[in-house]
């Protein structure tokens, strides 16, 4: 899925009135963020100039001096859609509170400035139906943007926050996966950012599974004979295939045949090529029938059946449906693999347990 959209070119003079027909959201640059550039040395920051968004059907004003000076400076963006809030789904802007806590970590991990950081949450509307019935709902009430209307309204944003901010770096955080990839290569090239879902995801799992072959006790060329079972076809999950066959290609060769395997979003069936509608994003991980075949195994085998057949080295958890990794999938992994070394469990233990399970 590509869209062609061409950049619009911006204009810090151009002012844009709010536009109650308008379908996609409009930014007034000048109100927002003041002359640009910011002379040198000047450290007179106006009191009143108002941070202003405004969208379809209103706007949202901000004017206190406190706002305004943080967005003078900014050194890092956590961008969100409120489209796929962990593995709660569309929250619209409720999904605000993920860029604020991203940030809180950055500030208390990594000691980056807490003035120079700027939360973001763009409003493209909810198709969560209990949110727009909810008179409490502070976002747009209408479908979510889709198509080149979405595209368009998150070039508007990164071209803004690029002419304002060229060297501050830009997060996307639980972006749903039609969007996740196509945003990460449109802007990748042109802007300093990154989506965490993909890549931040993807160098901790690496790490982790080369980390496993040194517990083997075998080297790290050995990577690339390692059977590995990820659970969860959505953007982490594809985006640590990708990876994964990338690294086990140069440590072995292009003609490296992996024995990864691939579990749909919901961690129940086995991706092959048989199956008649792959998402193009997953088909180059989908395996061939004859191969799993001489395994025991068929298209849409369960993950228990996975586990039992092929005897992983890793089991990696990359889904946000709970309960996945039961005790029955647990006891098999720990039957198949003489240490129990490499299962990589999802965020706070998720597929293998809730909070209540959790609770004494």
């Amino acid at each position: 899925m590509g869209h062609s959209n061409p950049p619009r070119t911006i204009s810090n003079s151009q002012k844009s009135p709010p536009n109650e027909t308008s379908d996609t959201l409009e930014l007034d640059f000048s109100d927002t963020f003041g002359p640009l550039p910011l002379p040198a040395g000047n450290s007179e920051i106006p009191s009143d100039d108002p941070v202003v968004i405004y969208s379809r059907s209103h706007s949202l004003v901000g004017p206190t001096p406190c706002v305004s000076h943080l967005l003078y400076t900014v050194d890092m963006v956590v961008l969100t859609d409120g489209s796929r809030i962990l593995g709660l789904g569309d929250l619209g802007v409720q999904g605000m509170a993920i860029p604020i806590g991203k940030l809180d970590m950055y500030v208390a991990a990594a000691g980056i400035n807490p003035q120079r950081i700027l939360p973001i949450m763009l409003d493209v509307r909810t198709n969560n139906q209990q949110l727009v019935d909810n008179p409490l709902y502070i976002g747009l009430r209408q479908p979510r943007l889709e198509g080149d209307e979405y595209i368009s309204v998150v070039d508007e944003l990164m071209e803004a926050l690029h002419a304002r901010w060229p060297k501050a770096i830009v997060q996307f955080e639980d972006f749903q996966f039609k969007w996740a990839f196509e945003t990460l290569e449109r802007y990748r090239k042109k802007i300093c950012m990154f989506n965490d879902d993909i890549q931040g995801t993807v160098g901790v799992a690496l790490a982790g599974l080369l980390g496993t072959v040194r517990a083997q006790g075998r080297p790290l060329s050995d990577f690339a004979n390692q059977k590995i079972v990820v659970v969860g076809a959505g953007s982490a999950g594809l985006g640590v295939l990708k990876v994964a066959y990338q690294a086990a290609a140069r440590m072995a060769g292009s003609e490296a045949k992996p024995q990864f395997f691939l579990l749909d979003k919901d961690g129940k069936r086995l991706i092959t090529k048989e199956r008649g509608c792959i998402d193009s994003a997953a088909a180059p991980f989908a395996k061939d029938i004859g191969e799993v075949e001489s395994l025991g195994l068929h298209e849409g085998s369960d993950l228990l059946e996975v586990v039992k057949k092929v005897k992983p080295h890793v089991l990696l958890g990359l889904s946000g449906v709970g309960g996945v990794f039961n005790e029955h999938v647990d006891a098999k992994l720990k039957d198949a693999v003489e240490k129990e070394v490499g299962r990589i469990r999802g965020l706070v233990g998720l597929a293998f347990s809730t909070a209540q399970k959790g609770l004494p």
